[in-house]
């Protein structure tokens, strides 16, 4: 597994019912376990680009991929 995954996400993203993701790898263990909606199809896809890239700006786009899945999911975030 690319080193890569071990990079943060920009910013933790926690729930209200107590989950917590740091790194690309949280946040991709997640969506793995999550079903094939587009949401989901979407966030792994920026998942992966960013941890094959490591920049800033794809580590961006996939914390906001992986927020807007969990929120359609209905999951309430912590701001």
């Amino acid at each position: 597994m690319p080193e890569n995954w071990r990079r943060p996400l920009d910013g933790v993203v926690e729930t209200r019912d107590g989950k917590s993701f740091k790194t690309l790898r949280d946040a991709a263990n997640y969506a793995l376990e999550q079903s094939g909606r587009n949401e989901w199809q979407t966030a792994a896809g920026a998942l992966i680009a960013a941890a094959k890239t490591g920049k800033a700006g794809d580590i961006r786009t996939a914390t906001k991929a992986f927020r807007n899945a969990l929120f359609v999911d209905g999951l309430k975030l912590k701001v």
